[in-house]
């Protein structure tokens, strides 16, 4: 991936379920880690901007998380399960808190790649947007 680096959180209790995904993401050239829970993410030794964030705990716990991490979160989607899969809910879309926005089922990696693509394309232009977007999710 050209420019800045894509950072992608991935939270959730059972490691091994991120698999599938983190392979996706990794192939387009994301860089992904794992966390437990919200305490293990906000590790030292873990980044403090990411570009993604997805998370399978609790949506409650999801908001103080990003609170805690303090920086500019520009996507954010919480994984619900349903029956043989799950559905992914917005919860920060492009710096925006956009909760309660449709769920995405099948089509969710169509998003991720999406989002990397809009990210690689802002990357060629002068700035980085995190820093634009600041506390915008919270407001």
């Amino acid at each position: 991936m050209d420019g800045t680096q894509f950072n992608v959180l991935l939270v959730g209790e059972n490691p091994s379920g991120w698999i599938r995904l983190q392979k996706h993401l990794e192939k387009r050239g994301c860089r992904c880690w794992l966390a437990r829970s919200a305490k293990e993410a906000l590790a030292p030794h873990a980044p403090r901007v990411y570009d993604l964030i997805l998370s399978s705990v609790p949506v409650a716990q999801v908001d103080s998380f990003l609170r805690e991490l303090g920086s500019a979160h520009p996507n954010v989607f919480y994984c619900h399960p349903v029956e043989d899969g799950c559905w992914w809910l917005p919860v920060v879309r492009h710096g925006y808190n956009c909760f309660g926005a449709p769920a995405r089922g099948a089509e969710f990696p169509e998003i991720l790649d999406q989002i990397i693509r809009d990210r690689q394309s802002q990357s060629a232009s002068p700035g980085d947007p995190r820093t634009a977007v600041g506390s915008a999710a919270y407001r």
